[in-house]
C-alpha cells in the first residue's frame, strides 16, 4: 500500500512537471 501511494503521488507530480513545461513553452514561443 505504500508503494502504492508514493508510486500515485510521483506520477501527480511527473504529470504536474509535464504540464507545467508545456505551458512554458508555450508562453515562450508566443513572447519570441
Amino acid at each position: 500500500m505504500n508503494m502504492q501511494t508514493r508510486r500515485k503521488i510521483t506520477g501527480c507530480l511527473a504529470i504536474t512537471a509535464h504540464c507545467t513545461l508545456m505551458v512554458i513553452n508555450k508562453e515562450k514561443k508566443i513572447k519570441s
